[in-house]
């Protein structure tokens, strides 16, 4: 039997003195795990669950081809699941090609911590050892929140220990197992409604589509690279944005007006000691705003030495995509010119169009040469 090191992993390697991670919400506690291992985000679908598996595998994700585990984090650090929600997301982590799900309430920013704003947990003896509660492996103080910071590679760790902490936590073993527990694991969220899981399967649907005949033809060409996009809510619409230019996401708070300045620039925005300023995207591109304005999440994207604020509505997904899967903007798609796209792409339903945003926040339109 695999017997789990007592040792916490460092949080960062030597040498480095910074790192960036994923926070999220998981029901009232907050998180952050390595961005570098995150895949992609997305909704949650309806998962199928595994008899087999440990107790804390909520079931298995068919992610384009893929089979995806994913875990129920409430039972991986030893309590007792929480009814999922159509509003939470699946985050997919992937490490030296293996890939893992962990089940979350909402993504809140990407935010790199520094090494002396970092501590790791206490070592809590027996107990640490038995219920291998030393996935924290690291503790951040981000504002007025305590962030505990997961040892992504222990998440993949399935050992027999860590299933026998699981049943004993659970109630034991076989027949010693309360009734309703047992029920919960032969089916994914049970007390959902009718329409709510509709909703689900229309979701793992999309998410398990293989394009076998596209990607044949891209095997050849190994050297082709996917382009990686955040995909975000704004006013109604999908917006695909290029993740090489998106520095994270953070809260939208505290904002003060600038005076003198067009009607898109929102205002100024304190992120961490930086100052930085916010734009209204849907009025620079003349979307139609009768949806209430972004109160909720900020998109913070730099290049060349610029960094820019845009007030969104949701972060809703990040996924990749191949040159061919990218079409042509139309002549107008109905809230953008054609000028302001890269393209477009099916996102389930829906059209996804993928903003140039560095070519519209950088036209000589948006600079602001008006002094108080």
């Amino acid at each position: 039997m695999h017997e789990p090191s007592t040792n916490h992993p460092t949080i960062l390697p030597a040498g480095v003195t910074q790192g960036a991670f994923l926070t999220f919400r998981l029901i009232d506690k907050y998180y952050g795990i390595d961005a570098h291992l995150v895949r992609e985000i997305v909704r949650l679908p309806e998962i199928t669950p595994m008899e087999e598996a440990p107790p804390f595998v909520a079931g298995i994700l068919n992610l384009r081809g893929h089979m995806v585990p994913v875990i129920d984090l409430h039972l991986r650090m030893g309590r007792l699941s929480v009814p999922y929600k159509v509003g939470d997301s699946v985050v997919v982590l992937e490490v030296q090609n293996h890939l893992l799900g962990i089940i979350i309430s909402e993504v809140m920013e990407v935010r790199t911590f520094e090494k002396e704003e970092m501590e790791q947990t206490p070592n809590l003896g027996e107990s640490e050892i038995k219920y291998n509660t030393h996935i924290i492996h690291g503790i951040a103080q981000a504002d007025d929140q305590m962030i505990m910071l997961l040892a992504t590679q222990l998440l993949f760790n399935f050992s027999d220990s860590v299933t026998e902490a699981r049943n004993e936590l659970e109630g034991g073993e076989g027949g010693d197992e309360p009734s309703h527990r047992l029920a919960q694991r032969r089916s994914f969220h049970p007390d959902c409604s009718l329409e709510e899981r509709e909703i689900l399967r229309n979701r793992a649907r999309m998410l398990r589509i293989v394009q076998n005949e596209r990607d044949h033809l891209h095997a050849a060409s190994s050297s082709e690279k996917k382009l990686a996009l955040a995909v975000v809510s704004l006013y109604g619409e999908l917006l695909g944005v290029d993740l090489a230019i998106v520095m994270g996401f953070a809260p939208l708070r505290h904002v003060t007006p600038i005076p003198c300045c067009p009607d898109f620039v929102v205002g100024d925005m304190n992120l961490r000691g930086e100052i930085l300023t916010l734009v209204d995207l849907g009025r620079v591109l003349n979307m139609t705003t009768s949806q209430q304005e972004p109160t909720g999440k900020v998109l913070v994207v730099g290049w060349e030495g610029i960094k820019i604020g845009v007030p969104i509505h949701e972060v809703v997904d990040v996924i990749h995509l191949f040159a061919d899967e990218i079409a042509a903007p139309p002549a107008r798609t109905g809230f953008l010119d054609p000028e302001h796209l890269r393209g477009v792409a099916p996102y389930g339903q829906e059209m996804l169009g993928i903003v140039d945003l560095k070519r519209i926040l950088s036209h000589e339109n948006l600079i602001v040469n008006e002094t108080v």
